[in-house]
């Protein structure tokens, strides 16, 4: 008797839309948003119908793969960097080590991809990046200077670039990990720590200066 044939399992709604953006993400790490649909399809195994079925648009898949691996919620800040209990570099380290461990390869060829292609994720949402790290981080700032805190007084643009600063290095400490493949010669959160060590005593001098430099 002949072997039945083989039938692709029917996923959930839910489940085939997920699998979808998952497969997208990968495409588009590997070789950028430049990927056709046609060529997206071909890879994923299934028909631009499909594809066309769930997402009005090849722009509506990328928004998708962008909010599934960069914007989706997540818990918030960790509460110890703005509680002030404990030295101010341990509590920047430990918000910062958290970040460098959720960061994957591909998500982070993914960023780069996009940026390369035109899609500016950090000017495009700024206001979750915003939200999720740099905020907390000039609160942190401004309790440990002894200043107004942010809901007294508006965050200036140059504090701002004082918070983007930590977090640039951070992210260029990711592309040395994930991109140049770098050996480095003490763990992770060594690193984390040594950059909260130099950042946190230079920052909150800056932040005390800019604010003197304010009230004149």
């Amino acid at each position: 008797m002949d072997e039945p044939a083989r039938t692709r399992r029917r996923l959930p709604s839910a489940e085939r839309l997920a699998a979808l953006i998952e497969g997208a993400a990968t495409a588009f790490a590997e070789d950028g948003f430049g990927v056709t649909t046609r060529e997206l399809a071909r890879r994923m195994g299934v028909t631009q119908a499909l594809l066309y079925k769930h997402f009005s648009s090849k722009d509506a898949l990328i928004d998708a793969v962008l909010e599934r691996r960069f914007l989706a919620e997540r818990s918030g800040p960790n509460p110890g960097l703005l509680d002030g209990s404990g030295p101010l570099e341990d509590r920047i380290a430990a918000f910062y080590t958290d970040f460098v461990n959720r960061a994957t390869r591909e998500n982070l060829r993914l960023f780069l991809r996009a940026s390369l292609d035109g899609i500016n994720l950090p000017v495009r949402y700024r206001s979750r990046l915003d939200q999720r790290y740099l905020l907390p981080m000039l609160g942190a700032l401004r309790r440990e200077a002894g200043l107004p805190d942010l809901e007294s007084l508006q965050v200036a643009s140059e504090e701002r670039e004082l918070a983007v600063m930590l977090h640039g290095a951070l992210v260029f400490t990711l592309i040395r990990r994930d991109v140049y493949r770098v050996a480095f010669p003490v763990s992770h959160p060594d690193i984390v720590a040594l950059q909260a060590r130099v950042y946190a005593v230079g920052a909150v001098a800056e932040m005390r200066r800019l604010h003197a430099e304010r009230a004149g």
